[in-house]
């Protein structure tokens, strides 16, 4: 990661809390914006994301025939 793109994720959040009530429909964007930074940084990282924690714990259990 840049330096340049550590200085907009910064921006990003304090516009968040700072000026948070007034972007309304807006907040869609800067939601989206932090959970694609959360994703890259952790599958740059090896890090498993949640989905791929809990979708290997449920295979890894025998299902229950009726």
């Amino acid at each position: 990661m840049q330096n340049k793109n550590i200085l907009c994720t910064k921006a990003l959040l304090l516009l968040g809390l700072e000026d948070g009530n007034c972007l309304r429909e807006s907040w869609y964007y800067v939601l989206e914006s932090v959970s694609k930074i959360h994703y890259f940084l952790t599958k740059g990282a090896g890090v498993k994301l949640d989905y791929e924690v809990f979708k290997s714990e449920s295979e890894d259990r025998p299902r229950k025939s009726n």
